[in-house]
């Protein structure tokens, strides 16, 4: 279970890394854009509600696809969408995968960091108690 959190503290610094740079903001930008506006376009065309549109999409766009009965386009201009929106989308999502990659890939290691500051932690509580020690 520890190791899941570590993971998700490495992604977290990773996100923080890559924001540093205007490219990657960028990527999170048109990110955006891209599920905002299958999200309009399913909730127009198809009628769902936006939950279930951007659903969908982000399902759609990371290839996972659970191919439930319930969300499939229907109607020919959303299926057209869909088939342009995959190809436009997964190049974006796969620039952002990677840039999250490669700055996860340049963090040191969650576990070394977090063995730096445990270290860090047991010297100052070992000052702390010596400074106690001293005092009595």
């Amino acid at each position: 279970m520890a190791s899941f959190f570590l993971i998700f503290i490495r992604f977290g610094r990773a996100i923080k890394s890559a924001w540093k740079e205007s490219e990657f903001k960028g990527l999170v930008f048109i990110v955006v854009v891209i599920l905002f506006a299958g999200t309009i376009v399913y909730h127009s065309v198809e009628g769902w509600n936006y939950l279930d549109s951007l659903f969908f999409s982000v399902t759609t766009l990371t290839t996972v696809g659970y191919g439930g009965e319930d969300l499939i386009p229907h109607s020919p201009i959303s299926k057209i969408f869909t088939m342009v929106y995959i190809f436009v989308g997964l190049g974006v999502m796969f620039a952002f995968i990677n840039t999250v990659a490669k700055h996860a890939q340049k963090e040191p290691s969650v576990m070394s960091g977090l063995a730096k500051d445990g270290k860090e932690i047991l010297r100052k509580v070992n000052i702390l108690n010596s400074d106690e020690e001293t005092k009595n």
